[in-house]
């Protein structure tokens, strides 16, 4: 891949970036229109169309870095708005971008803590061998120990360019509207941008994430995930340096060939890992890209990236909690219950009005059925789960009075599991990882005694 001495930070240079890709995205799309009016496989000249156009894209946000790849990992994860071509490609951004110019990478880490990185450890790689959102990834060893390990470096200047690169990146996401079949649901992705700018202004403090992951560490979720420990020595605001973990990604777990039973093994943690975040430690992942996770050689996951997480509320984990075991039963009343509770829906409304709702709720009343029913659930089988639970949003939301806090990035974490269930093509328990109602409403009166 190209080196580049640091991203481009001036609003000019990036809008520059990403109009010559939607420029040529234009040309790209116009030329595959007249080789088409010429003859030949039509579904083949449109997979290489969205394989061009998606590395055009990638190639950009590659450049931009910050907020456009940690849209490229939002778009990566959306399987029902983006074309397979271009979300394979796309999901390259969850671990991969072009490398800093080396010279730049090393004054980055001398600014940070103070001495050359070959003076802070024994050997210090300066290509590196990941990329994250706003920064990139080395390997070093440490003195005396000979303890491997990750050190994450802060793109220079990133901070400067997050406001603008929100506009800049929908003019991207245009790009890949006219190739896909759920245009409409591209407005859905609007609410993810505004949640992304916040969201990288947190993770720009590299101590923010350091904290984190030190609280996972002391407070395990699960015997076989792993959390890696943090140097603190080794980091500050824009450098964070953790034992280096061994894995493989998922996508590339996967390419390996697992064994059909070791997949769903480790499905099953990963269904696991998301139940209990949610409901016994109550904090979780709210960005749900496969770059967060390493599969480990000895069964395990891994856990590699703490900049983007959530405290669940003791009354959003009961209010989930309960709908979900309402939905279970097919107690639709008991589901509207929760929505008055918490004044999403009208305390008053009408048989008319009641009946509607009842006839919105049944889409989720059907993909719950579906997930949390007493059987074990195939999502090789099941691959309209996501598209169920889609529809079921879309018919719920115009009744609710106002939003949730917090409800979005649960929803958002769990839609994330279901993905990542559907990628493995993994066969997993999940009804017996919702706890029963009295854990939920217990845990709803001490919401209401803390309040």
């Amino acid at each position: 891949m190209a080196k580049y001495d640091q991203p481009p930070t001036k609003k000019l240079q990036r809008a520059q970036i990403v109009g010559g890709v939607a420029l040529e995205s234009g040309f790209t799309r116009l030329r595959y229109a007249v080789r088409g009016l010429a003859g030949g496989d039509q579904q083949a000249l449109e997979q290489q169309r969205d394989e061009e156009i998606a590395r055009r894209m990638f190639a950009a946000m590659g450049q931009l870095r910050g907020t456009a790849l940690k849209i490229s990992q939002f778009l990566a994860t959306e399987q029902d708005l983006v074309p397979e071509a271009a979300r394979r490609e796309l999901a390259r951004a969850a671990y991969q971008a072009p490398p800093l110019n080396r010279a730049v990478a090393r004054r980055a880490v001398q600014a940070e803590l103070g001495k050359a990185p070959e003076r802070l450890f024994a050997k210090f790689e300066t290509t590196p061998f990941a990329a994250a959102s706003l920064g990139q990834v080395h390997r070093a060893i440490e003195h005396g120990t000979g303890r491997e390990l990750a050190v994450k470096v802060q793109y220079p200047g990133i901070d400067e360019s997050i406001a603008s690169d929100v506009d800049l990146v929908r003019v991207l996401i245009r790009g890949l509207r006219p190739l896909s079949s759920h245009r409409p649901e591209f407005e859905a992705i609007e609410p993810a941008l505004a949640e992304v700018e916040q969201r990288l202004y947190e993770e720009l403090d590299y101590r923010h994430e350091a904290e984190v992951g030190q609280w996972f560490r002391a407070n395990p979720i699960h015997e076989q995930v792993v959390v890696p420990e943090v140097v603190p020595e080794f980091s500050s605001r824009r450098v964070l340096t953790t034992e280096l973990l061994h894995g493989q990604h998922l996508d590339e777990w996967l390419a390996s060939g697992p064994s059909k039973a070791e997949v769903d093994r480790r499905g099953q943690i990963f269904a696991e890992l998301f139940f209990s975040s949610m409901f016994h430690v109550r904090r979780i992942h709210t960005d749900p890209n496969p770059g967060n996770y390493l599969l480990l050689p000895d069964g395990r996951i891994g856990l590699i990236d703490f900049g983007c997480t959530d405290e669940v509320s003791l009354a959003v984990a009961s209010f989930f909690g309960l709908c979900m075991r309402a939905y279970m039963v097919g107690d639709l009343d008991g589901v509207i219950a929760q929505y008055q509770r918490f004044g999403l829906l009208e305390t008053d409304m009408d048989a008319a009005t009641r009946a509607d709702i009842h006839g919105r709720l049944e889409c989720s009343r059907e993909w719950v059925a579906l997930t949390l029913g007493p059987q074990r659930v195939d999502f090789g089988a099941c691959q309209e789960i996501l598209s169920k639970m889609r529809e079921a949003a879309m018919a719920l939301s115009p009744a609710f009075k106002r939003s949730m806090p917090g409800v979005m990035f649960v929803t958002r974490a769990f839609v994330g599991l279901f993905r990542t269930l559907r990628a493995m093509k993994a066969e997993v328990e999940l009804n017996r990882l919702v706890p029963d109602v009295e854990f939920f409403r217990a845990m709803q009166d001490q919401a209401e005694v803390s309040r």
